[in-house]
Formats: C-alpha cells, sequence, structure tokens
C-alpha cells in the first residue's frame, strides 16, 4: 500500500482509498498468475534494490529506488492502478470537489458551470 502512496501521496485522503487500489491488484493476482508473477517480482526487485526491504526504507530511498524502476511493467502496472483506483472512485471525487463524470447528464454547461462573468461570451 504504500507503494501506491508513495507514488500519489494525499495527506488528505485516508489510507482506506489506497488499501482499495491494492485489494483490486490483490484480485487481480488471484486470478491472473502471470499478474501474480509480475506482482511478486516486482516486489522482489524493490527489495533488492538497496538490501533491504523496501517498505522499511526512508522516504527518500523508497523514491529513489521507484525512480530505478519507473520503466519497468511492474511499476506501469501499479501506477495505472492506483491511477484508475484512486480517481476514479467517485469517494475521492469529493475530497478534490469534483463533481465527477457529466457526460450522461448533458456536460458540465447545462449543469451550472456556465455562470463564470469574465470569460467573454463567444
Amino acid at each position: 500500500m504504500m507503494m501506491t502512496y508513495d507514488l500519489f501521496p494525499h495527506e488528505m485522503l485516508g489510507v482506506e482509498y489506497y488499501a482499495k487500489v491494492v485489494d483490486e491488484l490483490d484480485k487481480t493476482a488471484a486470478t491472473n498468475p502471470s499478474k501474480r508473477r509480475l506482482l511478486l517480482d516486482g516486489v522482489a526487485q524493490l527489495d533488492g534494490i538497496y538490501g533491504m526491504q523496501w517498505i522499511d526504507l526512508s522516504d527518500g530511498a523508497r523514491e529513489a529506488a521507484l525512480r530505478k524502476i519507473e520503466k519497468t511493467e511492474f511499476f506501469g502496472t501499479v501506477r495505472d492502478q492506483t491511477i484508475t483506483g484512486l480517481y476514479g472512485n467517485p469517494l475521492v471525487y469529493r475530497m478534490f470537489n469534483y463533481g465527477g463524470p457529466s457526460a450522461e447528464y448533458g456536460g458540465y454547461i447545462e449543469r451550472g458551470f456556465d455562470d463564470i462573468g469574465w470569460l467573454p461570451q463567444a
């Protein structure tokens, strides 16, 4: 879970939002042997960078280790799942004052977001 937080740290979000991302990764690993192997190997690679468990490293050392693997499939998988799992969560929308997708409601203009006075008329 620390990796998801280190990739996208938001102090206002509780650990439960990051835990949900990890739960989704766990579900994928449980049903997809190649993803399971990818995740296990990725964690082992992180642990091997400084010869100790990545989670026990200082903040700076964890970041440096992540930078060393940022082009790997493991990093991309965790990053992508964190983006979709964290920022696609309607409960997280509220924390950022985001109203969520608007296409199914006719867009933002018809929902009162066209009332800005400083925007010149077209």
